[in-house]
């Protein structure tokens, strides 16, 4: 498109082009959430559609009731239109990675916009649907080889059994970083790290191994902007929400990148906190239904941010009006009682120091 327009121009005139495009991102993104905040929906109250049909108020939605919701459907189409237009080296994989992104974004937007959310089979199907055209393309365009964790070593699999993998690595991405959006500023913060993490992977891999390495590099950079200009209005206390429409694609994004830099293990420690705090709670529900063990990891609620995060007063208000009379808060609870700024820096601190070390570890293993 345009951006093609500056390819074998000076140094000089590219740097500046891609810091236009990065302030752009970061500008459109704070604009369009000021100005569009009174268009988008509004926060109900975070809930869930439990097996049984009913829905259900999860710990921490009375804070965020009120508030506009999905403004994930801002800086992910800021994102795309930006990338999609003025970016040099776009191609058809590239592309398609984009258009898996406004997918994903749509389909949690809608989500995001419904008086009564989406039951978990339908989010799920369009998940792997949507990690499916992913993952394929990546096969198609890259081949299906990978490379051991700290290893120069890579190993082709077969695309019979790759692809499901992959799949399914995609879709936990998507559902882990989903999980995470659940406290002022957190999502967008570990996001953050995380990509620049990635971005200092791409910068210590060899520029033969991986097709256009510098435009990957890039993309993060916009992607980082678009997500900053969100997160302006997202720190605590908020006034804007992601909601699904940002916290999926943010998903699919990370394990695109996973799948690109080749060492798709590195997702592990570079999104640990992610892992954790949201792949703990999906976790937990698994093993209940399939094992059919009702207090598996009962003493912990899920996600890991509610389990220590305080009972504020709107909390203890909903739960005594449930429970009909007084409540009295669990002694564990009273331990951490962490509030949302605590959550948001003590996590980002803890994926800060894993990536360090990661980094550390890897520098000079990479080919």
């Amino acid at each position: 498109m345009i951006g093609n327009l500056i390819i074998g121009a000076d140094y000089a005139i590219i740097a500046i082009y891609y810091m236009l495009l990065f302030l752009a991102g970061f500008f459109l993104t704070l604009y369009l959430t000021d100005k569009l905040k009174n268009v988008l929906p509004h926060d109900q109250g975070k809930k869930i559609v439990k097996p049984d049909g009913t829905v259900e108020e999860v710990q921490g939605g009375a804070e965020s009731r009120g508030k506009t919701r999905g403004t994930g459907i801002i800086f992910i189409l800021v994102f795309a239109c930006i990338y999609l237009v003025f970016m040099p080296g776009v191609n058809v994989e590239t592309a398609i990675y984009t258009f898996v992104l406004i997918g994903t974004m749509l389909s949690g937007y809608l989500d995001d916009a419904a008086k009564v959310p989406w039951s978990e089979l339908k989010k799920g199907i369009l998940d792997f649907v949507l990690a499916a055209i992913c993952a394929v393309n990546y096969a198609y365009h890259n081949g299906t080889e990978v490379y051991l964790l700290f290893m120069k070593t890579k190993i082709e699999m077969p695309v019979w059994l790759f692809i499901p993998l992959a799949i399914l690595f995609i879709f936990a991405a998507i559902n882990v970083v989903n999980c995470t959006d659940g406290v002022d500023g957190l999502c967008a913060s570990l996001s953050i790290i995380s990509i620049v993490s990635y971005i200092a992977v791409f910068t210590m891999i060899d520029i033969e191994l991986i097709r256009s390495i510098s435009d990957i590099t890039y993309v993060c950079l916009l992607m980082l902007a678009c997500i900053i200009g969100y997160l302006w209005y997202n720190a605590y206390p908020s006034q804007a929400l992601m909601g699904d429409a940002g916290s999926r694609p943010i998903g699919v994004f990370l394990a695109i990148l996973a799948l690109q830099s080749g060492y798709i293990l590195l997702f592990i420690p570079l999104c640990f906190v992610f892992i954790i705090d949201g792949g703990l709670g999906l976790f937990k529900i698994t093993v209940r239904r399939v094992f059919k063990i009702k207090n598996f990891l009962d003493s912990i609620r899920t996600p890991v941010h509610d389990d220590v995060r305080k009972y504020s007063e709107k909390n203890i208000a909903k739960l005594e009006k449930k429970n009909g009379g007084p409540i009295k808060i669990p002694e564990r609870d009273k331990n951490k009682n962490w509030s949302d700024p605590q959550i948001v820096t003590r996590f980002a601190m803890i994926q800060l120091i894993i990536s360090a070390c990661t980094l550390f570890a890897t520098w000079g293993n990479l080919p």
